[in-house]
């Protein structure tokens, strides 16, 4: 996918300033946000896995164990958008590197006391990993952003611009690019035409 995708999607300068100008309101901000991304790991299977690595803690262990793993990774220089994306267990947010965009403050103080806390006494650039019921939570200050009104000039308003555009293009060309090879298999059952071909009987070992 690596190879086949993710390399080779470029976004333009014009297509950056297309979007900005459609959509200049995302970026009036009324109030104090937070840009905040995270990664999910819950202690059950998942019905739909969507990071990139399909890698799953199926029990309350493995997931202790991949916190800690992920944790180990980001305190040695490891970058979280790409541990979201290979390991999150968020199917919403996984593709995009575990991005959650601007968060106004009015909206952290009303969300649960744990995520609240980490959210606001979590340093920028920092994780912090918060559990609710054996659900992990790994939530990661971007940035904080003032109130205002941001332009093209504004530090990190043309990295995200950008990374949002790369992040859907991906998601729409993995889903094609999966459905193409789908289609284009030629699945053979050998076992059932060895069946066949023995008349019934289970074919030696």
């Amino acid at each position: 996918m690596e190879h086949e995708i993710s390399s080779k999607i470029t976004i333009s300068d014009q297509e950056v300033i297309d979007f900005f100008n459609a959509n200049r309101a995302q970026f009036n901000l009324p109030e104090e946000a937070l840009h905040l991304a995270q990664i999910i790991v819950t202690p059950v299977r998942e019905p739909q896995i969507a990071n990139r690595t399909g890698d799953d803690a199926a029990t309350p262990q493995a997931a202790v164990a991949k916190v800690q793993m992920l944790m180990e990774r980001l305190k040695n220089g490891g970058a979280f958008g790409d541990l979201a994306r290979d390991y999150s267990e968020d199917p919403g947010t996984a593709p995009r590197g575990g991005d959650l965009g601007l968060v106004g403050m009015s909206q952290i103080r009303k969300a649960p006391p744990l995520l609240r806390e980490a959210a606001l006494k979590t340093n920028v650039g920092a994780a912090r990993v918060v559990n609710e019921n054996g659900i992990f939570t790994i939530v990661y200050v971007v940035a904080r952003e003032p109130a205002g009104q941001r332009d093209l000039s504004t530090p990190g308003v043309r990295e995200r611009i950008t990374a949002g555009l790369k992040s859907v293009r991906e998601q729409t060309l993995r889903a094609a690019y999966l459905a193409a090879a789908r289609s284009d298999a030629d699945v053979v059952n050998y076992l059932a035409r060895k069946v066949v071909e023995s008349q019934g009987k289970p074919p030696a070992k």
